[in-house]
């Protein structure tokens, strides 16, 4: 993953931001190789992923944010993000069989709403996007509460709420999760593997909404088509 530009940014900055983008570049690619392994050994499938997923976040939390602690962290990352492939696999091999061009299409469209956004976020003015966050968790509490109603009283527009709210609060956070990250950085928190994990999940919640979102999309045009045949 390309990182964005850092030159305008104190030295001390520029050098935690591109460990962090390192750190994420790493993960994202570990979690395609999760969704590799799911192809041929069909993990996915099975609660392993779930268990370590679950697992290795808790042990992240649990160990304390120091340099001491680093690589371990950023193993427990690692371990994470290769998990939260195996976990995604089945719905990637969903889309994949119904039209490869899908699952490329969502890879490249959450690489390029991503690298936007964040790269929105690093050149814009110090703290503009930060006024995000009250906003960001408003929608995450609607979120949660068209969840919680799901399973009291069934809602078709729960569903689109969830895809296309949850795409635009997943972006938003992109925006608002950089800006934070930049300006802990400049009062002096530097913890990569910790803001890797933000940006991470971020990138994560984008990819699988665009992906189901297109594969809704390509469902429903079938669809059409069979009743335009009959």
């Amino acid at each position: 993953m390309a990182q964005p530009s850092v030159n305008k940014f104190p030295s001390y900055v520029a050098s935690h931001l591109k460990r962090v983008y390192w750190t994420l570049s790493v993960s994202v690619a570990l979690m395609f190789i999760g969704m590799v392994v799911h192809t041929y050994t069909s993990i996915g499938y099975t609660l392993v992923p779930q268990v370590l997923v679950f697992a290795s976040l808790l042990l992240f939390v649990s160990f304390p944010r120091n340099p001491q602690t680093e690589k371990t962290r950023k193993y427990l990352l690692y371990c994470f993000s290769t998990m939260v492939g195996c976990e995604l696999g089945p719905l990637v091999e969903v889309a994949f069989e119904r039209d490869p061009d899908i699952v490329l299409n969502a890879v490249s469209g959450t690489a390029v709403v991503f690298l936007c956004f964040t790269g929105a976020a690093v050149v814009a003015e110090r703290k503009s996007y930060l006024f995000l966050g009250g906003f960001l968790s408003s929608v995450l509490s609607i979120l949660l509460l068209f969840s919680v109603f799901s399973f009291i009283i069934p809602l078709k527009i729960e569903e689109y709420v969830q895809l296309y709210l949850g795409l635009v609060m997943f972006v938003g956070y992109v925006l608002f999760d950089t800006q934070l990250i930049i300006e802990r950085a400049y009062n002096g928190s530097t913890d990569a593997v910790s803001d890797a994990v933000t940006l991470f999940i971020d990138f994560v919640g984008i990819f699988v909404r665009i992906l189901v979102a297109l594969l809704k999309n390509s469902s429903e045009k079938e669809s059409k088509e069979k009743r335009k045949r009959k």
